[in-house]
């Protein structure tokens, strides 16, 4: 694939200070090349986590374990690559290494430590919400996940004027309990927001729902936030 083995995002030097003069020189040439699709050298941010191509998006699985940091994000290279998890581990934030998809095609989740303080990732598959969990805890860079049958959301009863939910993710509280937050609409006859399928307009707010210990189910909690009309925009999460 396009995705090289490892490689560095961030820089540990700071960028050296050049003349104005070449400021001037420099930033033509630049958009000349941006304009010209030049591909040597490539234009990557240099202070940000990027693909190699395709997009990333909703960088939401985040963790730190056993001296690993890991983010898990939404990566897809339409039409010939869908959706997926993807995976990607670094031992001090400056140098990633890309460790592939994990298998499971969802658009959004999350990530949180479970009762047992095990790395455990909350998964979106529309209006179910499901778990996955490392196959192998001695593997340092958790490598094989398994998903779980659970759906987090099960028999969580909503308001009767909120139809749905999207992209949930969830952490713990400082109180020791967790939540699940998610993007979300009230039925108000609006067209900003659609949150059960598309088949339901409504204004754009955000839901929680709350456990005491993560093996407990969750249940509603409430609003902490909506829109004040359903032209925000078509989506909040």
């Amino acid at each position: 694939g396009g995705f090289s083995p490892t490689c560095s995002f961030l820089s540990p030097h700071p960028l050296p200070r050049l003349p104005a003069v070449v400021h001037k020189m420099i930033s033509p040439l630049f958009l000349v090349g941006v304009v010209a699709g030049a591909s040597t050298p490539r234009v990557k941010p240099y202070y940000h986590l990027s693909p190699d191509y395709g997009g990333l998006n909703d960088p939401n699985g985040l963790f730190y374990f056993k001296g690993v940091y890991h983010i898990f994000h939404q990566w897809h290279d339409p039409p010939s690559i869908p959706i997926d998890w993807f995976h990607q581990t670094s031992l001090d934030l400056v140098h990633w290494t890309r460790r592939g998809y994990i298998g499971v095609n969802t658009t959004s989740g999350g990530a949180v430590m479970d009762d047992d303080g095990v790395p455990t990732l909350i998964l979106s598959f529309g209006q179910e919400v499901r778990t996955a969990v490392p196959t192998n805890l001695s593997d340092p860079f958790l490598l094989e996940w398994r998903l779980e049958k659970r759906d987090l959301m099960h028999g969580n009863v909503l308001p009767p004027n909120v139809p749905g939910y999207w992209d949930v993710s969830g952490f713990m509280a400082p109180d020791g309990t967790y939540r699940l937050i998610s993007g979300s609409c009230e039925r108000a006859g609006g067209n900003g927001s659609y949150c059960d399928g598309g088949s339901t307009p409504g204004n754009p707010q955000v839901m929680v729902s709350a456990a005491a210990k993560f093996a407990d189910d969750f249940r509603f909690a409430n609003i902490p936030w909506k829109a004040s009309n359903a032209t925000y925009g078509p989506r909040v999460e």
